[in-house]
């Protein structure tokens, strides 16, 4: 008896807590209910109507922004030791930015915009010799330039959080006097002091945010010590428009609150958010949501249950012309965003990043669209701000497109496709695939889903193989690479368009690395190779043109080709390390097609800010036109022990660094290597932007100088073949707008100048290997895989996305629950069978 009730004690417990792992803790108030706010697993773009970067390559730091009359945003914060105001119009485009500097460290922490035009900007500015900290107000004009300024000094520090313009023109900020006391000034239009007021509730008082209500009156939220239980208490403060308190409330719950942001509601109530935490630890906390009638009580208390993003804060509020509630700020490491239509009860949407970032700021314009602010920092860049405008004042799925098969063909073994071109007379190119079984490896040719040819080595392999021009017909050949079964030999094969054997070449030891070009100006490639023994060139009737051999203690790498010296032709770019008793010393070689060397310069390692030295090997050595010059530049990635990686771009001669990123702490080739480096001419000006992907699906546009343009958040990026880092743009509708092309089953097209993804689709088969023109028309067409299959797949129109595919947040949870009470259920049946019908015995 006593053990069937410890099971179903047992049984009632695991109920419990399954039930709480969704709801969230409860708690006693009668009036209090768990929202149904929700943040998304992943920041998706599509949710944004447009994006831009301001990146001056120092710290900048986003604190505030704010709104016009004609729809121009105005984001202050720090770029570096000074403060910063940025203008940028409705579409996103900056219109100008200004920076204030008054002192060592200058930092604008609010921005208000005034019916006449102008801008009000207030921050903190400390003071270098005596290390105080005062308050600043600066009053621009639309145009950018200082009207006035002022410091408001006063005994000790005083620290600006926020500031609002009533319906008169006058200025109310708020902050902190000395760390203790709430700070609450008013100033005047035209610069002048109305009123300043410090607060004492406790021994420990300060304000984070401030707004006015139609009357003029001033609502204040911030924290207060509870001296009674020794944590802080949420605190509202009520003051006339001459700064007389009308009321104060605190709002405590278990652990420490702060009130971070306070706006006013369409129906006049005071909405306020901020951090609860759970505990009395600064650990785990929830987000709460108050709203108090205009007396001061208390009327929606609502526990935004997202603790398991761990310790979240709520640090700005938009109570929207329409009706939705808007609360940005920051959830462990990264911003996040969440709205709901009136109450949130109702539901509504949310998304955040996986990048480090934070938001402090959002804003409705004069369209009814919101724009919201965030601080960012990516792995190749310091910290930069990101303003987003939303797409209709919330989510809105991309437009919907769908792809058909335009023909497929399936195989005996793992199919790969490498290239298109042209191997018969037919308009549509045919497609190169290399495949293998447990037991061989072997090419094919496809054209309109049938084998053209296959060619199958004997006792191959590592086999692999590319498309190239080795006669001067229209045709293509097939130049393969392999070693032979459980031996160290290379072999070097051309095949003809028909699959016949042009020539054979081999070699004496494994080949790592091959590379076809043009180098001699002949119009027909040429195969720079890599072997263990050296680097050789091999003319296209498979005789070595030259041969550069490795030494005991120096070896070649092959690495990329470039026209280094602008004369037509294809130049071999490749590096030299010489091994000495305590480390590898690598430098840069340009060879011509008769193997001189045109150039060579030292690759540099760069740790920290200690100066570089010539250190390392290169993990990449990559030659782009990034500069208008007609003369490419080069990137390269150093790792000394084959972890460590120290990134550079140089000049052409390698003299002078355009950009370099130190190796530091927690980067690594493999990390490097797993997201990708890659270069693609995103905006057609003859010069290549650089591109970074990560191993979690995102990927960055940069100039040269290390300027951050774009995020976004594309899948896998497929690269030209041969095997290059070089990004093709794609015309997928065959409208002549080409983007960049990411995913796997779900494909994404994005605006090279902005990253924006202007659609998404479904694959009908397989997942993404390459995106090339087949079928010789206006668009290009998508070649996926599954296994042993090829489909050649294209635009088929615009339709309905199928109803699997989700942009909104995970319900994990609530799968995990129905599985543990449906357990749970199966077991309380069990044990109550079991004592209907005890056991027998014997």
């Amino acid at each position: 008896m006593r053990r069937h009730q410890a099971i179903i004690g047992c049984i009632l417990i695991i109920m419990i807590l399954s039930t709480n792992f969704v709801l969230g803790a409860t708690y006693s108030s009668d009036n209090r209910k768990l929202s149904s706010f929700e943040v998304g697993q992943h920041f998706y773009p599509q949710q944004t109507d447009w994006q831009t970067i301001w990146d001056s390559k120092c710290h900048d730091d986003a604190w505030d922004v704010a709104a016009d009359s004609q729809g121009n945003s105005y984001v202050v914060g720090s770029s570096g030791p000074n403060a910063i105001i940025l203008k940028f119009n409705i579409t996103g485009g900056l219109v100008w930015n200004t920076t204030w500097s008054n002192s060592e460290q200058d930092v604008a922490s609010a921005v208000a915009t005034n019916s006449d035009g102008s801008v009000y900007v207030a921050g903190t500015t400390i003071d270098s010799v005596g290390n105080d900290s005062d308050v600043f107000i600066l009053k621009v004009s639309n145009e950018g330039s200082l009207i006035w300024q002022r410091i408001h000094e006063a005994a000790g520090d005083q620290y600006t959080r926020s500031m609002t313009c009533d319906n008169g023109g006058n200025l109310a900020i708020c902050g902190s006097s000395n760390n203790k006391e709430l700070l609450a000034l008013s100033y005047s239009s035209e610069g002048d002091c109305r009123w300043n007021k410090t607060l004492t509730y406790s021994d420990n008082c300060t304000a984070f945010d401030i707004t006015h209500d139609s009357m003029d009156d001033l609502f204040i939220t911030g924290s207060t010590l509870n001296e009674t239980q020794g944590n802080t208490d949420l605190l509202l403060v009520r003051l006339s428009s001459d700064g007389e308190v009308k009321w104060h409330k605190h709002w405590s719950d278990s652990g420490n609150d702060i009130g971070y942001a306070v706006d006013i509601c369409q129906n006049g109530r005071i909405a306020v958010t901020g951090y609860s935490a759970l505990t009395l630890e600064w650990k785990y906390s929830t987000l709460p949501y108050l709203e108090f009638d205009p007396n001061g009580t208390l009327v929606v208390e609502w526990m935004v249950d997202l603790s398991a993003a761990g310790e979240i804060s709520g640090l700005d509020l938009l109570c929207h012309s329409g009706g939705r509630i808007y609360i940005v700020g920051l959830a462990e490491n990264s911003f996040f965003l969440t709205s709901t239509a009136g109450p949130p009860q109702s539901g509504g949407f949310g998304y955040s990043s996986e990048r480090h970032s934070i938001s402090r700021g959002i804003s409705e314009l004069i369209d009814g669209s919101v724009v919201f602010i965030t601080t960012d920092s990516s792995s190749f860049s310091s910290d930069y701000i990101t303003i987003e405008r939303l797409v209709n004042a919330g989510y809105e799925e991309p437009e919907r497109h769908e792809a058909e098969i335009v023909w497929e063909y399936s195989s005996d073994g793992i199919i790969e496709p490498l290239e298109a071109g042209c191997f018969s007379n037919q308009t549509e190119k045919s497609i190169l695939c290399k495949l293998h079984t447990v037991e061989s490896e072997w090419v094919e040719v496809i054209n309109e889903g049938k084998l053209l040819w296959s060619y199958t080595p004997e006792s191959a392999s590592r086999l692999d193989a590319a498309i190239l021009q080795s006669d001067g017909d229209n045709h293509s050949e097939v130049l393969l690479w392999y070693s032979r079964t459980e031996s160290d030999v290379g072999l070097l094969r051309t095949l003809d368009q028909d699959g016949t054997v042009l020539w054979s070449w081999d070699n004496a030891s494994v080949i790592h690395r091959v590379l076809t070009g043009d180098f001699d100006g002949d119009s027909m490639d040429e195969i720079a190779v890599e072997t263990k023994n050296g680097i050789g060139l091999i003319s296209t009737t498979g005789v070595t043109s030259w041969f550069l051999p490795n030494s005991d203690n120096s070896s070649y790498v092959l690495h990329s080709k470039s026209d280094y010296d602008g004369d037509g032709d294809q130049e071999i770019i490749l590096s030299r390390t010489e091994q000495t008793d305590f480390s590898n010393k690598s430098s840069c070689v340009i060879l011509d097609e008769f193997g001189n060397v045109l150039q060579e310069f030292p690759l540099y390692w760069k740790e920290g800010d200690n100066p570089p030295l010539q250190l390392g090997q290169p993990v990449i050595l990559e030659a782009v036109n990034l500069i208008d010059d007609h003369k490419p530049e080069f990137y390269y990635a150093l790792s000394t022990n084959g972890t460590k990686v120290s990134e550079s771009i140089v000049t052409n001669d390698g003299e002078d660094f355009i950009w370099q990123y130190p190796w530091e702490e927690g980067r690594n080739v493999s990390s490097l290597l797993a997201g990708g480096f890659y270069y693609s001419d995103l905006d057609s000006d003859a010069s290549a932007e650089i591109l970074w992907g990560n191993r979690y699906g995102g990927l960055s546009a940069m100039e040269p100088d290390g300027r951050l343009l774009w995020v976004s958040y594309l899948g896998r990026v497929p690269t030209d073949r041969p095997k290059s880092y070089r990004i093709p743009l794609v015309d997928f509708l065959g409208n002549g707008s080409k983007g960049i092309i990411g995913g796997d089953r779900w494909v994404e097209i994005a605006d090279p100048l902005t990253g924006a993804v202007q659609m998404a689709i479904r694959l009908p088969e397989g997942e993404l290997k390459l995106c090339t023109n087949i079928d010789d028309d206006l668009a290009d067409e998508i070649i996926s895989t599954d296994i042993n299959a090829l489909f050649v797949i294209e635009y088929a129109g615009v339709s309905e996305y199928p109803t699997d595919y989700n942009y909104g947040p995970h319900n994990y949870p609530i799968i995990v629950t129905i599985v543990i009470a449906a357990t749970c259920l199966v077991l309380v049946l069990v044990v109550v069978a079991a004592r209907q019908k005890p056991p027998q015995y014997e």
